[in-house]
């Protein structure tokens, strides 16, 4: 399925899934982008708007300081965002562009490889039972136990039953 995936993107949508990506802890205003992002974006050459939408909390820096304790202040600051390039374009890992990013803060992630190396767990684990070409279905109800348990908590929707 891996496979599937890997040419499905590649051949159907015009992108590549390079074998490493370079990444970064950026602040979005950096970027010129002082909201979080709900959007796909087009403009490739951000790399935090490119590729596809990352949070959509406009403030994490006070979520995180609210969730410090009194021995432990947890706070995330300003750089909240993973800024990505090489998702779907490819970038020599010892070319200039490689070279440059790593000047600029990038690491280097060994992304699409991890998924080729590690094909039979993926397939295995991640997508066992799905179905080339069919949508995944994946509504399990709660068991009728956890549901009693939950004391109200949870129920199931969909239609499923609630015992």
């Amino acid at each position: 399925l891996i496979k599937i995936i890997i040419n499905y993107v590649a051949e159907l949508r015009g992108n590549t899934i390079s074998s490493y990506i370079w990444v970064k802890k950026v602040n979005p205003a950096d970027f010129g982008v002082n909201y979080r992002l709900t959007t796909t974006c087009t403009d490739k050459t951000n790399p935090v708007l490119f590729p596809g939408w990352r949070g959509q909390n406009d403030d994490w820096a006070s979520v995180a300081a609210s969730n410090g304790t009194s021995t432990k202040n947890l706070t995330a600051g300003n750089v909240t965002n993973l800024a990505i390039k090489g998702l779907f374009e490819y970038i020599d890992p010892n070319g200039s562009e490689a070279k440059a990013l790593e000047a600029d803060g990038y690491t280097k992630q060994p992304w699409g490889a991890k998924i080729v190396e590690l094909e039979n767990e993926y397939n295995s684990y991640v997508f066992n039972g799905y179905i080339a070409g069919e949508a995944p279905i994946y509504l399990i109800p709660y068991h009728p136990d956890v549901i009693k348990n939950s004391n109200g908590v949870l129920t199931n929707g969909y239609g499923f039953g609630q015992e």
